[in-house]
Order: C-alpha cells, then structure tokens, then sequence
C-alpha cells in the first residue's frame, strides 16, 4: 500500500511510482482521536473536516522531533499526545485572471 504524506508542501511517498517501497527509512502516522484539531492546525490543511478525517490520511515522520519516537515490536510510534511540528512553508503563487 502506497503511503503518502497530506502536510502541505510535503510529496513524500513509502513507493515509487514502480510500487517498489522505498528504503527512506520514514514511518507515516495516522491522525489520533484526541488532540485531532491541534493536528489539523498543525498540518495546514483547511479542507479537513474534524468528524471526516480517514484512517488512510497521514502525517511522514519528517514531521516530527526525532526524540519523540518510541518502538514497540519492531515499529516506529509516536509518545503519547505529540503534533507535527515540522513543517513545509506553504508556496502560494497568486495569478489574475484578466476578464473579457
């Protein structure tokens, strides 16, 4: 299953375009039930509806301290009640459009 990163600015994938998985050494993390808005804020993301966030929209962890991962059999977690802190600067190129 490719996995892909819904911070804005970021493009980072768990495969190739190929689906081969890419050896990035990177963990994606799905959104928490608590602390859900601060996640939202977080991410920059103003289409997100709190009550309709998916299981399949996550955050990589280039966002996020790297002292802030525990293991746990073998898989990268995140300690309780953390929020992406990292984050790309939002690019916003404005165009006008002329009228006719």
């Amino acid at each position: 299953m490719v996995r892909n990163c819904c911070v804005i600015g970021c493009s980072v994938r768990s495969h190739d375009r190929q689906g081969n998985k890419l050896g990035n050494g990177l963990s994606f993390h799905s959104f928490p039930t608590w602390k859900r808005l601060a996640w939202i804020a977080a991410v920059g993301r103003v289409d997100l509806q709190f009550s309709s966030i998916s299981k399949y929209l996550l955050v990589c962890s280039r966002h996020f301290h790297s002292d802030i991962f525990v293991s746990s059999s073998g898989k990268r977690c995140l300690q309780p009640k953390v929020v992406p802190s990292y984050l790309h600067r939002m690019q916003v190129r404005c165009t006008v459009a002329s009228m006719k």
